[in-house]
């Protein structure tokens, strides 16, 4: 009994500590210099207007918004020129480059959406 109340408070503290800040890129690992060139907050429009953002931490970790509400991730990776994620569970997926330029693919369609995000 004590095992499995210890077990349900490791999972709960874990998956707190992923939900409050963010999902971690490259499967945990810390960033290298070259992928810290991401940190921080980058924000922008969709040509829709809707807001996006991304907030990437110092230790790698992703959360993603689309009109003020975080997303689901998965797949997050990041190299020394680009940040992408699958979001939610329908195969959608985003990518961002060091220089801003944010492609969103809609998984359904196929559709894609282009932005240039600003890093704040």
């Amino acid at each position: 009994m004590i095992r499995l109340i210890a077990i349900i408070l490791t999972t709960l503290s874990l998956s707190a500590c992923v939900a409050g800040g963010g999902t971690p890129a490259n499967n945990g690992a810390a960033l290298s210099a070259s992928e810290s060139a991401f940190a921080g907050t980058w924000s922008g429009n969709l040509p829709s207007g809707k807001p996006v953002r991304v907030v990437v931490s110092d230790t790698g970790a992703v959360s993603y918004y689309f009109r003020g509400q975080a997303q689901t991730l998965k797949n997050v990776t990041i190299t020394s020129s680009r940040l992408s994620a699958t979001v939610g569970t329908n195969g959608s997926t985003f990518t961002l480059s060091t220089s801003g330029s944010y492609v969103f693919t809609w998984g359904p369609t196929g559709e894609v959406t282009r932005a240039k995000l600003l890093k704040r």
